[in-house]
């Protein structure tokens, strides 16, 4: 005779469980209740895992023990601590440099040298449908930037008004040190102007890369001016003759 069904104990459940030992359905089977809760508290109340419990659950995690490795780039010997791990390096940079050159498993001997029309640096690539080959994303980036139609912004035709007035020789637009595109490039004072617009530059990301490219123009000798939008807008020469008083402090 089978057993008489009787409901779930879950609160709001109207589901029959036939099993008599059951008191919760299939569903709610395995969701921990305030009662469920309780029992295993008091169940675990007052246990303490010995020292000797804890280093057999610690060895049988760290397997049957470390193992010492030769590095199959540098020769250094390293520490394994789960010999299952293929580590064939001691470090991500060993890693990195066995994969690079003639030991990548993409190289070929019959890869053509190319140099890089933004920086001039020569490598070996793989034959690409594209006109250019850059070396880099970056050296990409700013052969678009140079190449792209109406590239001048409004904020950038009024500082290049105001530099005309000056009668300065400047570059608009120009790679420098195959790094960044310039603005404006002012060659025989060494200045670089940067006109920033209140969008694009105040991206998550983006000030800590301008800070980036202006340390390195600095390093490199040059004095970088970065004028914000709504400086441009509300007066073009005053950013101006920021410009011209450092000018006439080094002339």
């Amino acid at each position: 005779m089978p057993s008489p069904k009787h409901p779930c104990a879950f609160p709001g459940c109207d589901a029959m469980v036939a099993r008599k030992e059951a008191k919760y359905c299939r569903k709610h089977g395995a969701v921990k209740t305030d009662e469920h809760r309780k029992k295993i508290s008091d169940a675990n109340k007052g246990l303490v895992k010995s020292i000797q419990h804890r280093e057999r659950i610690s060895a049988a995690r760290r397997g049957p023990g470390d193992l010492d490795r030769v590095c199959a780039y540098c020769g250094d010997e390293f520490t394994v601590e789960r010999p299952s791990q293929p580590n064939r390096f001691c470090s991500r940079v060993c890693g990195y440099a066995a994969r690079r050159g003639k030991s990548a498993s993409n190289y070929r001997h019959d890869m053509p040298i190319t140099s890089c029309p933004i920086c001039g640096r020569t490598s070996r690539s793989r034959a690409s449908t594209s006109p250019q080959i850059f070396c880099s994303v970056r050296c990409g980036s700013i052969w678009k930037k140079q190449h792209q139609p109406n590239r001048s912004t409004k904020i950038e035709r009024m500082i290049e008004a105001e530099l005309r007035k000056r009668g300065w020789l400047f570059i608009s637009q120009g790679a420098l040190l195959g790094m960044t595109i310039v603005d404006f490039a002012l060659p025989l004072f060494n200045v670089v102007i940067y006109c920033d617009g209140e969008y694009w530059h105040r991206l998550p990301g983006r000030p800590e890369k301008d800070s980036r490219i202006t340390i390195n123009l600095e390093k490199e000798g040059f004095k970088v001016f970065r004028f914000w939008e709504n400086e441009i807008k509300q007066d073009a020469k005053v950013c101006i003759d920021r410009v011209a008083l450092f000018i006439e402090k080094g002339a």
